[in-house]
């Protein structure tokens, strides 16, 4: 109905509105500025002044007036009322008060701050100075302080870095304090005879305004300074105190015995409001529990519980599509799936099915209501397991809703959340909006992250039972007769697909298929799928060594060959199924055809191998670790053969003859070569196990096709446990000369120093346990300690790394737009999109795969030239060389990728016809960098990405071993053979000075002929063992005959004199001493040794990390001149941003900091726009759309009431709208 109510004057309410109406445009903190408080602005932003140390009036326990829980600061419980604003603790956020001190206090802050200067050089100038400066600082009392900080002018305040009208130095002395709303400090109330428990800062206000108040009295008195300087010395420990409750200095006896938690308490650390309640904090609809496998679900489905999914709802709006199912589920209400919780209806409100008429409630329901429903298949969740190491530990998953009570997945994506199924628990997270659930299946879907970004190999792929399966299906000797074969194809598919028989492998006498044409109905059901995989790989137990390669007649049928997605030859194992390789058939469908049909694939693939395996049964019992009597005989003869040669080195030892390896005393060889011949025993027996056991024996097959195990594990079930080690060396001597009292004094037989001979089958004896868990014990140590170490550093990379963002002009930029690299990783590319090692793409199976795709039919091949001029005119084209095509503009591929495609296409491996050349760089375009793409954050994770065989031990530390690397000059060709004759003399006289340098001779001085006569690696050994700073030299040599090499290996500093040190090759000379480095060679250099010692590093673990996470991490470290670690001193040069340091490390020291130098902190970073609730300008909260909308003629401006009043010519207007509103009022005004 039309609004007729007529108000004052006939004026409708709109009118009056307008007057004084507000445009309501979205708002957003640009900057945040610090700054110190003034006493007039303390009393401005309060409300009342707090007096009174009483918290209460007795008998009736109300807030006492003027009190520390005075109402009218705000109240803390659901019943109370604010005697300020009215509202209740729901909508009041509270309010200030303040405490007037009887006497100024210097602020807590304040000591830390030096602006004073110190007195050193006052001193040099007049030591007379010195006795008096005791005196000097006991002059400083507060109201002295302020006297001085009153007189410094506004020019000194500039040199100070301090802006005196935002903070002026005398605001650093208090003369109020303010007093803390009610709702930060909450009063519990207890039992009525009990009272309540009050916060530690309503205590400490009342101990300062008891303390304050008497001090008061004191001064009114006026007549005992001892009590006034007594308790104002009390009231500044107190208030110390109540800011931060860890003061140092404080009497022992002023301490409270029970710690405290004073304002400082309350913002640092992990639980503090920035890491506890900003930066992190707990949410709504979000549940947990235990997880479980389920390997007939897809792979980006998640399994939730019907009691979770009837609490966890998604708000959906009713509109015409949607109203008739909305009801339906109302109708449920909330006890019975599917249904819903409540109502929102559109004019506001809220109304809940758990009581009432839900009938009537589903009959009123109006498009535009939103209806609070549970959880259906198909929803949108995020699925999580914590540690979240890296950004695919939070990925999106679609819901199926089942009974029970456990989170259940495939199998499949345990790798990118690092989880298994021993009582592992997972978070599940639910968006609530449209433009959430749309983002998160963008960019967080599991087909979206199949690969990770550490190298760009799949990480989401088959495992465990799924490998075994595999393996065992595609043997040689795996046949199925008609009916078999056409059940095992049902196990691909729910019923839901049609499937194409394809003709029997053999025909007579009788029609059989191979459990390899399985693989053809996996990845083409029927002809009608158009997906054609051509692949050629070896596999784990390919044959081939050296210069023989057998290819497809691989005895072990290890050489996989796919065409036209036939399995023709080969057997599946991990390296073709598993996660961890490129050469992974998923791998290959997702770079020919798309992520949703490697997805599809791999379910199939798990719900076929968890279903045949359970029909042919596959189990380990003890017979599988039961040795032969062939093995056991061979076992014997290794450990014998092993026990004699560690006896003849005892035996050179105990006699003296035993030779020194370069750099090591006689002791350290005998160990080293010890601890090699009994480790190598361990491996001998593997070997023969592999050899001996049945090829159906189940350890064996979990280790040959990579599922579980290994050699080495089957080894020491069956054969032996071999060499116990503690820190890398045999065990160490705990007791006077012995390892145990078992055995002699100074034994150093295998037995004694912790060899175990016999099998986990056989048993230990008491020794040999006693050993076995001591190894243990250090594996159990090493990753407790770890994984606290790990996670530090996690967090410091991820914290300096956070912000860095590829830009639209290509360069990676931090928030406040300082350049660390001009292109990311010097060629622009994505680490997901390489196809091969480091590069975009593998040109030999694409061609592989054209081939298949594109046959030659007969068609005559091209003549070098027409290959030549079609493969320039392609490359010269615009999707190559850049440019503009329809409007949009191309970027242009590298040079040395265009001329390695050259090189690749006119090599004559694709003579057969018009080969289309764009094919080839399709890797290349998909793998330029997405725009404004976190390239921080993936560099971060994935040097921390976890690795599920080394669990937590995957630390990306730099091991910044003490021993510089340093190469010897190569001879000239034209003494290569007087180099080549003399050799055998030298290798003499170097084994001569080695011993000797060994023997502490220092024959440089002692034998000046002899030191003459050596060869230049040596004589340039010894001059860099007398450089000062070096503690020694060792001498390496690498290969032999005349590509023969001499490394130095120098333990020690001063790279500038090992450089100049005659014979050595400076520009050769590295050293793993950042600093020393930069110093001497120049940041560049450093940035190179900074990359190269990771990478070193990585590799030495058995990790792969894409160099371009690397080189940006160096560049961080390198892009401000200098070298700047990840550590709180480099990420505070890095970032200068107040939010993000102080949700870092040190809060209150930066907050403190930020406040007396009066900073602006522009919210730009991660950090400070997480705390602050704005979206991060990173990804999708980055870009801006700009839009041309069409002219639309505005109905003209309407003018107010009152606009009249300011023109004259609009007076007569002004009347007539007057006399017609009173001739429309049906009452007279007066």
């Amino acid at each position: 109905m039309e609004e007729k109510e007529l108000y004052p004057y006939g004026l409708k309410k709109s009118v009056l509105k307008e007057l004084v109406s507000e445009q309501e445009i979205p708002k957003r903190l640009s900057e945040i500025s610090f700054g110190l408080f003034s006493p007039s602005e303390m009393q401005r932003l309060s409300e009342i002044q707090v007096v009174s140390h009483l918290l209460f009036q007795l008998p009736k326990r109300e807030p006492m007036p003027y009190g520390p829980l005075d109402p009218r600061m705000g109240v803390c419980n659901t019943k109370g009322i604010c005697s300020t604003c009215g509202q209740k603790v729901q909508e009041c956020a509270g309010h200030f008060g303040y405490i007037k001190l009887a006497l100024p206090d210097p602020h807590a802050a304040a000591d830390d701050l030096q602006f004073l200067g110190e007195f050193d050089e006052a001193v040099k100038l007049d030591e007379s100075l010195a006795p008096h400066l005791n005196k000097a600082q006991d002059d400083l009392n507060p109201i002295r302080i302020m006297n001085i900080f009153s007189r410094i002018p506004p020019e000194d305040l500039e040199l100070m870095d301090m802006n005196g009208k935002i903070a002026n130095p005398t605001h650093l002395v208090l003369q109020h304090l303010l007093v803390p709303p009610i709702t930060i400090r909450p009063s519990v109330a207890m039992d009525a005879s009990q009272g309540s428990n009050e916060d530690d800062l309503t205590m400490g206000l009342g101990k300062i305004l008891n303390i304050n108040n008497a001090l008061e009295a004191e001064l009114e008195k006026g007549n005992n300074m001892p009590q006034i300087m007594e308790k104002w010395d009390a009231l500044h420990i107190n208030v110390a105190l109540y800011i931060n409750s860890e003061t140092p200095g404080i009497p022992p006896t002023i301490v409270p015995a029970k710690p405290t938690r004073g304002l400082c308490q309350r913002l640092k650390g992990k639980k503090g409001r920035f890491r506890g309640n900003l930066s992190g904090k707990r949410v709504d609809f979000s549940g947990r529990t235990v997880i479980s496998p389920d390997p007939n679900l897809r792979i980006d489905e998640v399994a939730l519980p019907e009691l979770l999914a009837k609490v966890m709802t998604y708000p959906e709006r009713v509109n015409a599509k949607n109203i008739d199912k909305m009801r339906k589920l109302v109708l449920n209400g909330t006890d019975k799936w599917p249904g819903a919780n409540g109502i929102i209806p559109r004019d506001g409100g809220k109304l809940s099915l758990k009581f009432g008429d839900r009938s009537r409630a589903a009959n009123n329901l109006r498009i535009g209501d939103i209806v609070e429903r549970h959880l259906l298949h198909g929803d949108v969740v995020l699925f999580n397991r914590q540690p979240s190491l890296h950004r695919i530990s939070i990925m999106c998953h679609r819901v199926r809703v089942m009974p029970w009570r456990t989170f259940r997945f495939n199998e499949c994506v345990c790798g990118p959340y690092n989880a298994d199924f021993d009582g592992d628990e997972m978070n599940v997270h639910v968006p609530q909006t449209e433009e959430a659930r749309a983002e998160a299946m963008t960019l967080m879907a599991v087909n979206q992250n199949l690969i990770t970004p550490r190298n760009g190999e799949p990480l989401v792929a088959a495992t465990q039972d799924f490998l075994t399966a595999s393996y065992l299906v595609t043997r040689k000797d795996a046949f199925f007769d008609r009916a078999e074969f056409c059940r095992l194809c049902s196990f691909f598919v729910d019923a839901d697909a049609k499937i194409d028989i394809p003709p029997p492998a053999i025909v007579k006498p009788m029609e059989l298929w191979t459990g390899k044409q399985l693989f053809y109905i996996l990845l083409r059901p029927n002809k009608n799928v158009d997906v054609c995989l051509s692949m050629e790989v070896k596999g784990r137990e390919y044959t081939g060594k050296g210069s023989y390669e057998p290819l497809y007649m691989c005895r072990k049928d290890g050489y996989v060959v796919f065409h036209q997605s036939e399995l023709l030859c080969g057997i599946m194992d991990k390296k073709t199924l598993g996660g961890g390789s490129k050469e992974n058939i998923f791998h290959v469908l997702m770079r020919d055809y798309s992520t949703i049909v490697a997805a599809d694939r791999m379910s199939r693939l798990a719900k076929f191998c968890a279903r045949w395996l359970a029909d042919w049964g596959f189990s380990i019992g003890i017979s599988d670790v039961m040795p032969s009597d062939k093995l056991k005989r061979e076992k014997d003869e290794l450990i014998q053969t092993a026990y004699a040669e560690c006896r003849t080195l005892i035996s050179e030892y105990k006699s003296g003859k035993l030779q020194p390896q370069p750099g090591c005393n006689v002791e350290q060889t005998l160990e080293a070569q010890l601890n090699k011949i009994l480790s190598d025993v361990r491996e001998a027996c593997g070997t023969a196990c592999i050899n001996e056991l049945h090829p159906l024996n189940a350890p064996l097959i979990m280790a040959l096709c990579g599922s579980k195990g290994s050699n080495i594990n089957i080894s020491q079930m069956i054969a032996c446990v071999g060499q116990q080690t503690v820190s890398g060396s045999r065990v160490p001597e705990g007791f006077i000369h012995r390892t145990l009292p078992h055995f002699g004094v100074n034994a150093r037989d295998p037995e004694a120093k912790g060899f175990v001979k016999n099998s986990f089958f056989t048993g230990l004896t008491g020794t040999e346990f006693f050993f076995h868990t001591m190894g243990g014990r250090e594996g159990l140590v090493d990753t407790a300690v770890k994984t606290a170490e790990t996670g530090y550093m996690q967090r410091r990379l991820m914290k300096a790394l956070e912000d860095l963002a590829v830009q639209y002009d290509d360069t990676v930029r931090n928030c406040s737009g300082g350049i660390v690299q001009f292109v990311y990783g010097d060629d622009g590319l994505d680490p997901t999109g390489m196809e091969g090692r480091d590069k975009p793409v593998d040109f030999s199976r694409v061609a592989m795969h054209i081939k298949a795709m594109l046959p030659a039919n007969g068609e005559r091949g091209l003549t070098p030239w027409e290959m030549t001029q079609r493969v320039d005119k392609a490359l010269n084209s615009p999707m190559f060389r850049g440019g503009i095509t329809q409007g949009v503009r191309d970027k242009a591929c590298s040079a040395l990728f265009i001329d390695d495609i050259r090189r690749y296409l006119l090599g004559g491996l694709l003579p057969q016809r018009d080969a289309d050349p764009p094919k080839y760089f399709k890797g290349c375009l998909d793998a330029l960098v997405a725009t404004r793409k976190r390239f921080g954050l993936d560099a971060c994770e994935k040097t921390q990405e976890p690795n599920p065989e080394r669990e937590e031990e995957n630390c990306a530390r730099v091991w910044y071993e003490s021993m510089n690397c340093v190469e010897r000059a190569p001879a000239d060709e034209k003494e290569k053979d007087r180099a080549a004759r003399e050799r055998a003399l030298a290798d003499r006289q170097r084994e001569k000075a080695t011993l000797l340098a060994e023997r502490g001779i220092d024959f440089t001085l002692a034998f000046p002929e002899f030191f003459a006569a050596l060869p230049a690696d040596v004589r340039a050994q010894r001059r860099i063992a007398h450089t000062k700073a070096v503690d020694g030299a060792v001498i390496n040599k690498k290969g032999s005959g005349a590509d023969a090499r001499y490394n130095l290996l120098v333990e020690g500093y001063n790279l500038l004199s090992v450089m100049a040190t005659p014979g050595v090759v400076g520009s050769r000379t590295t050293s793993n001493h950042i600093i020393e480095v930069m110093t001497t060679l120049g940041i560049e250099a450093a940035r190179v040794t900074i990359m190269n010692e990771i990478q070193y590093t990585m590799k030495e673990h058995g990790m792969n990390i894409d160099t371009r996470h690397v080189m940006l991490l160096a560049d961080l470290m390198c892009f401000r001149g200098e070298i700047l670690g990840i550590t709180r001193h480099g990420i505070d040069k890095m970032n200068d941003s107040v939010m993000m340091l102080a949700s870092f490390e040190k809060t209150t020291d930066h907050l403190f900091n930020a406040s007396f130098h009066a900073r602006q902190d522009t919210i730009t970073g991660v950090s400070e726009s997480i705390i602050m609730g704005i979206p991060i300008a990173v990804g999708t909260g980055l870009f801006k759309l700009l839009r041309k909308t069409p002219s639309l003629d505005k109905e003209p401006k309407r003018g107010l009431l009152l606009d009249s009043l300011t023109d004259s010519s609009a007076s007569p207007s002004f009347t007539l709208d007057i006399a017609s509103a009173l001739a429309a009022t049906s009452s007279p005004i007066s």
